[in-house]
């Protein structure tokens, strides 16, 4: 982790100089684990935490003129309602070339630091990406992490984890890691769980709402998508998620992390369709998920 500090604070620091103004002196910290969130007051739960870890954020400044030029920044037109959350998405295209996963994480992280939106083609950006993969599978490799929390109180040994995942693609756990260390290796559900852990920060899964399912305790849906045996269907090379047709909203199927890594703000990612997003529509309901873009909150409008 102090390794992957020293380059992202070294390669942030150089584009300094080209993103000013727009970068406020405090801007790194969100970088190098300085905790900006502060500490909950009492229990709460997983949605509660992220609905106000986002309207906290928003209420720092309007973020409409940094998200607004959708051309520019590879956004996808218009915002996405979030059920039952006080707040919308705007989502970003990324690559499908199996480094989405890694993009956009490394994408809200961008964002979430200077306010402004990384240059996808950027050698700094590129190299974070890159970094972020190293990153998870040394998570997954350290020895000296015991426990991975997914969330809640659902808690997994770190080599169980290794263990299912290499299980999914009938290898051993140190092929599996070998493997997810090469630049097109699709990531998945292990994947986001190291990150959440290395990086100090609940990683929140969203998918398309499909309004036909009857509506039940989200936080109870969430438990059981997140159970180990479920993980591996968040992987953007075999996803299986189904939606009804016509539908743009989101909800949030999970907070990775939660309520453990919370010293820094949540970050946002969409499990989707490939089909959806590289015509350049909005992702809608009704296509099987199988890849990650990164998403930015915007003040709803309900």
């Amino acid at each position: 982790m102090r390794s992957l500090v020293a380059i992202l604070t070294f390669l942030f620091v150089q584009r300094c100089a080209a993103l000013q103004p727009h970068l406020p002196s405090q801007s790194l910290r969100l970088l190098v684990g300085n905790a900006l969130m502060p500490q909950m007051s009492h229990p709460c739960t997983s949605r509660e935490y992220v609905a106000d870890a986002v309207l906290r954020r928003l209420s720092r400044g309007s973020r409409d003129d940094l998200i607004s030029d959708e051309s520019v920044n590879n956004l996808l037109p218009g915002c996405l309602e979030v059920r039952d959350m006080p707040y919308r998405m705007h989502a970003r295209e990324v690559p499908g070339d199996g480094a989405c996963l890694f993009a956009s994480v490394a994408a809200c992280l961008w964002w979430s630091a200077f306010e402004t939106h990384a240059d996808l083609n950027d050698p700094a950006f590129l190299d974070m990406i890159g970094s972020l993969r190293q990153l998870a599978v040394d998570t997954l490799q350290d020895t000296n992490v015991s426990t991975l929390v997914l969330e809640g109180d659902e808690v997994l040994p770190r080599s169980s984890l290794v263990n299912l995942a290499a299980a999914d693609y009938n290898t051993t756990p140190a092929a599996y890691c070998e493997r997810m260390r090469l630049p097109n290796t699709w990531g998945g559900g292990p994947e986001i769980v190291a990150l959440s852990h290395a990086l100090r920060r609940v990683i929140v899964v969203y998918e398309v709402h499909d309004p036909s399912l009857r509506s039940g305790n989200s936080q109870g849906s969430s438990a059981h998508c997140m159970h180990p045996v479920c993980l591996g269907q968040l992987s953007s090379s075999d996803g299986t998620a189904q939606n009804a047709p016509n539908q743009t909203a989101l909800k949030v199927i999970a907070c990775l992390g939660f309520p453990q890594n919370v010293a820094e703000e949540p970050l946002h990612i969409l499990f989707t369709s490939s089909a959806a997003c590289s015509t350049g529509l909005r992702p809608h309901a009704g296509q099987t998920a199988d890849h990650f873009l990164p998403l930015f909150p915007a003040v709803s409008r309900k």
